[in-house]
């Protein structure tokens, strides 16, 4: 008895300090260092911690609709994996799928984090997979970043989103829970600079209640929480990893070394002027010029470029989405304009006899008014005769008046 309970306490043990190892070792070379450990300890087997060990996405390719598509264990029927676009299995398996209208949420899911995932960066895979519970439903979000920026730099970033989602039938509402976890790796090896390589995994939980009108608002709710857990983790990674490694690459500068930002006296202004300098730049061009003038800023500058594009960009789409406004507004008073025409247009075919009688009606009338105004011009020209004939005969009048007074 005390036999078996020592060696359950070393097995517990072994796996404890297998975990902690592969927490310090790359995240890229998960399987390899899990099939090392697995060498070493025979009796810690390689499957059983794979179920444990997040690992690197893999992806593979549907020749069926010649898309990429990432693996993992929710997609996983023993050696087969399904498509998120053709919802088959590959190699073919008899695994389990997802309900009609549970599928037809996986694919409005899918569509929508695929243009998430080409938004930041054009290099990236996406992938969602759901699948039934007993009192909603649970699925996957995985979003595959690639960075090949040359032979001598490289990275990936991984991230695997699994939410739970428990809805509420009383108060039309669902509970979300999400745990995320996040794998980076980016390497550099420069003549100058050397070999670095920089690794880290983040592990994070959220949960919220969001309201649900109709069935497809669940990809509106889950959208949401995954792009604030995205930005959070993003801020979390910047200065954890990036930021603590720019610190101290800056201090291992010596004194021959030109550092600009010793000579900056504010940081702010002195990126401000590097964007403005910039601004009518190329990307290649831009990049080129912060290698020169900036080179410890260089993915600071970046970002904060990315990012001025980016709500240039989101003001530009509010004012097509203004102007968009505008023409529907504008086509609806045409249309109302339009069946205003087309009632008047009926009227006037169905009263064409009437129409014929009332033009008669309306000819004479203004020959009548033609003839009236005829008389009435010829009757002022003869008040006009009348009035400078009394005119006359008043001037008459006062001539005789005159000459009456001086006989």
């Amino acid at each position: 008895m005390l036999s078996n309970i020592t060696t359950s306490t070393s097995i517990e043990s072994q796996f404890d300090s297998a975990l902690d190892l592969i927490r310090h070792l790359r995240p890229q070379q998960v399987e390899k260092n899990l099939s090392n450990i697995n060498d070493l300890v025979l009796d810690l087997t390689e499957e059983f911690l794979l179920d444990i060990v997040n690992q690197p996405l893999k992806v593979l390719r549907d020749r069926i609709v010649g898309k990429d598509y990432l693996l993992c264990d929710y997609n996983r029927n023993g050696d087969s994996y399904r498509s998120p676009w053709t919802n088959t299995y590959t190699p073919p398996s008899n695994g389990n799928l997802p309900s009609d209208s549970l599928r037809q949420l996986e694919i409005e899911a899918n569509q929508m984090f695929e243009q998430y995932d080409k938004m930041p960066f054009d290099s990236g895979v996406s992938s969602v997979y759901f699948w039934n519970l007993e009192n909603g439903f649970a699925g996957v979000i995985l979003i595959k970043k690639f960075y090949h920026g040359s032979s001598t730099r490289e990275g990936c970033r991984d991230s695997i989103h699994v939410v739970v989602v428990e809805e509420k039938q009383n108060d039309h509402s669902a509970h979300y829970k999400l745990t995320s976890t996040v794998m980076l790796w980016l390497n550099t090896d420069k003549t100058m600079s050397g070999m670095m390589n920089l690794t880290g995994k983040l592990i994070q939980q959220l949960e919220s209640d969001h309201q649900i009108a109709d069935f497809s608002q669940h990809i509106i709710n889950i959208g949401t929480i995954v792009e604030q857990m995205e930005n959070k983790i993003h801020q979390t990674l910047n200065s954890s990893y990036s930021g603590k490694t720019k610190d101290i690459l800056n201090s291992l500068y010596n004194s021959g070394n030109i550092d600009e930002s010793s000579n900056v006296t504010n940081k702010s202004n002195y990126l401000n002027n590097i964007l403005m300098e910039g601004k009518n730049m190329s990307d290649v061009d831009f990049k080129i010029f912060i290698k020169n003038q900036a080179p410890n800023f260089y993915w600071e500058i970046l970002a904060e470029r990315a990012r001025i594009k980016l709500v240039d960009q989101l003001r530009e789409n509010q004012q097509l989405h203004e102007l968009l406004d505008e023409l529907i507004n504008e086509r609806g008073e045409l249309e109302e304009k339009k069946q205003q025409y087309e009632n008047f247009k009926n009227i006037i075919e169905s009263t064409n006899g009437i129409n014929s009688l009332l033009l008669f009606k309306m000819l004479q009338l203004v020959q009548q008014k033609q003839q009236l105004a005829q008389e009435k011009q010829q009757l002022a020209q003869e008040k006009q005769q009348l009035t400078e004939e009394k005119q006359q005969w008043l001037q008459e009048k006062h001539e005789l008046l005159q000459i009456i007074k001086k006989k």
